[in-house]
C-alpha cells in the first residue's frame, strides 16, 4: 500500500479479534467491589471496552499522536472536562460546525472512537467507527487478595505507614471483539494509516503497560477479518476461539472460528478479502486436532492471509 493509499478513508468493514493473557495482575478493577477484577455471574473475567481504549490512547500519546481524551488540569488543579479540552484547542468562537470539522482532523482518538462534546451552545456527537464489545476471558480464573503496606503515613497526624490490599487473577485469557465501520469512517475521516496505528497500539500498548496492576499483560493473537465491501459482517467470532489444556499452557482451537468464516468464503462468493494477523510466537494453535500455523489453517479455506508488521501495511 502506497503512502497516498494510507491516507485514504476506510471503505471496507473490518472485524477484529484480540486475545491477550494476564498473569498475577488485575486486568480491570471494579470500583464498586474494592477494585477486585471484574467477573460475570459465572466467574469469567470481564474487561470494559473503556479499559482497552485507554490502553490504546496511552500508547498513542506516548508515541506522539494527538489525543483529546487525556488527563489535563485547570489552574485550580481540577481535572478538565471535555468542554475545557475542546476550548484548549479551539480557543474561541466555539461552534458545533467547528467541533465537527476541526476536532477529528487533529485528534486520532476522535477519528477512531468518536466524541461526545458537551459544550455550551455547541453540543454534538461523533459516533466512532471503531467499537469493541466487552472483553471476556475464555477461562474462569482464580482471584486472590494480598495485603500491602507503605512506609508513608496514612494521613495527616498518622504515625505509621498505610496498609491495604490488592486483588489479582492467577491467569486469565481475555478475548475482545471489535469492528471498524467504513460508513462512520466517512464522518470521522478515519484513514488506513489510523487503523494501522490502532493495530499497533492494541498490541504494543497492551504489552508495554507499566503499572503494578497491569503488569504481565501479554498480547497473544490479533486478527483482522477484512471484507470486500462496507456492509458485510460475519459477527460472533471472538468466542469461536476455544481453549484446550491447562492454564497457563492453553492451546487455542480454531475449529469453530474456521467453521464460522468458511461459510462466507465459498469459492466465487467470498465476501472476505483477506485476513491479517499478529501472534505471540509461543501461542499454540490447532485445527482438526492438529497443531498448525495460522497461515496454514487459513489457507485451508483459501482466504489470502498476511502477517501484521505494524508498518502501515494493513489493507
Amino acid at each position: 500500500m502506497t503512502e497516498k493509499d494510507n491516507e485514504k478513508i476506510i471503505e471496507k468493514r473490518k472485524e477484529l479479534i484480540f486475545l491477550y493473557s494476564v498473569k498475577d495482575a488485575n486486568p480491570n478493577g471494579d470500583p464498586d467491589d474494592e477494585n477486585r477484577p471484574r467477573t460475570d455471574l459465572n466467574g469469567y473475567n470481564i474487561v470494559s471496552d473503556v479499559r482497552l481504549k485507554r490502553t490504546i490512547r496511552d500508547y498513542l500519546i506516548d508515541n506522539g499522536e494527538s489525543v483529546i481524551i487525556r488527563r489535563k488540569y485547570t489552574n485550580e488543579n481540577k481535572v478538565k472536562n471535555i468542554e475545557g479540552l475542546i476550548t484548549d484547542f479551539l480557543q474561541k468562537e466555539i461552534t458545533r460546525e467547528k467541533i465537527l470539522d476541526k476536532i477529528p482532523k487533529e485528534f486520532i482518538d476522535v477519528r477512531l472512537f468518536g466524541l461526545m462534546a458537551a459544550v455550551e451552545n455547541a453540543s454534538c456527537a461523533i459516533t466512532g467507527p471503531v467499537q469493541f464489545a466487552i472483553g471476556k476471558s475464555l477461562n474462569i480464573p482464580d482471584i486472590s487478595t494480598h495485603s500491602i503496606t507503605s512506609v508513608m503515613a496514612a494521613g495527616t497526624g498518622k504515625g505509621g505507614g498505610a496498609m491495604g490490599s490488592f486483588h489479582v487473577v492467577d491467569y486469565s485469557l481475555i478475548a475482545f471483539e471489535g469492528v471498524v465501520c467504513p460508513n462512520l469512517a466517512k464522518i470521522s475521516k478515519l484513514t488506513h494509516s489510523d487503523v494501522c496505528k490502532l493495530f499497533k497500539a492494541i498490541w504494543m500498548g497492551t504489552k508495554t503497560i507499566n503499572t503494578r496492576s497491569k503488569f504481565n499483560h501479554i498480547p497473544q493473537l490479533l486478527i483482522s477479518v477484512n471484507s470486500n465491501n462496507s456492509e458485510f459482517l460475519i459477527g460472533d467470532l471472538a468466542y469461536r476461539l476455544k481453549i484446550d489444556g491447562e492454564k497457563p499452557n492453553f492451546r487455542i482451537k480454531l475449529d469453530d472460528f474456521i467453521s464460522r468464516i468458511s461459510k462466507f468464503a465459498e469459492d466465487g462468493k467470498s465476501q472476505i478479502e483477506s485476513i491479517s494477523y499478529c501472534q505471540d510466537p509461543d501461542l499454540i494453535l490447532s485445527f482438526d486436532g492438529k497443531e498448525d500455523t495460522f497461515e496454514n489453517i487459513i489457507a485451508k479455506i483459501k482466504i489470502p492471509v498476511e502477517k501484521m508488521t505494524f508498518n502501515c501495511g494493513a489493507k
